[in-house]
């Protein structure tokens, strides 16, 4: 009898450990739920789709056709906007980043901030601009000589209102202008927070079907020991 029970025992343990490693496993496979558990561990990469737009400014001479040479990859590796308006200056934060192997010309950066207006500006890591326009207090307009492999452009800015209307990028060699609207990165946020709910059901599925099987395993196991006591009689 205690042979049985002892069975009856380190069945049940293995039964609780599979669970447990099966949840475990699901949580670590999967980074939108390790962030919700761990944010402060959880580094995300911003990917961020802005929409490209065709140059015609471009010509076919073959001076041209060698300062086009490469690839164009030009990428916003990062938009942050404060989370709340108040009364105090809400902050902007753009990375711009060229991934590619083309070293773009004439490079420019136009931020249309619609209704908010900036009150200060910080721009990082990539030397001495060629020109800067802040003559709008709504309009921010960056131009740079070159915009080389590698290179990186922070730029921080102060503002009224956590918004934006769009961010132009362009340059006199790039076959493509990017465009990038304050209402694609709402559309990125909420595509974002309806793969996670998505996730989220579906561990809350899965633990349902563990504890359901796990449940079903404990009630065979009573009603097993009940019968050989002669406690019940169901034929």
């Amino acid at each position: 009898m205690n042979k049985e029970k002892s069975n009856i025992k380190a069945q049940i343990i293995i039964s609780v450990i599979s669970g447990i490693f099966i949840i475990t496993a699901a949580i670590i496979s999967s980074p939108h739920w390790f962030k919700l558990i761990f944010p402060e561990n959880y580094v995300e990469k911003e990917i961020n789709e802005p929409e490209l737009i065709k140059s015609s400014k471009l010509t076919n001479s073959d001076e041209e056709k060698i300062s086009n040479s490469g690839v164009e990859n030009i990428t916003i590796d990062r938009i942050e906007l404060c989370p709340i308006n108040s009364d105090l200056p809400s902050y902007f934060y753009l990375k711009l980043k060229n991934n590619g192997t083309k070293n773009i010309e004439n490079f420019s950066v136009s931020i249309d901030f619609g209704r908010s207006k900036i009150n200060d500006l910080d721009i990082n890591n990539l030397g001495s601009y060629a020109f800067l326009d802040t003559s709008n207090v709504r309009i921010l307009k960056l131009q740079y000589k070159t915009f080389d492999e590698n290179d990186i452009i922070d730029i921080y800015c102060l503002i009224s209102e956590p918004t934006f209307k769009v961010i132009s990028i362009n340059g006199s060699n790039l076959t493509f202008s990017i465009e990038y609207s304050y209402e694609q990165l709402l559309q990125k946020e909420h595509k974002e927070t309806k793969n996670i709910n998505g996730f989220i059901i579906f561990l809350l599925v899965l633990l349902g079907f563990i504890l359901f099987v796990f449940s079903l395993y404990i009630i065979s196991i009573v009603y097993g020991l009940l019968k050989k006591k002669n406690l019940i009689d169901w034929g």
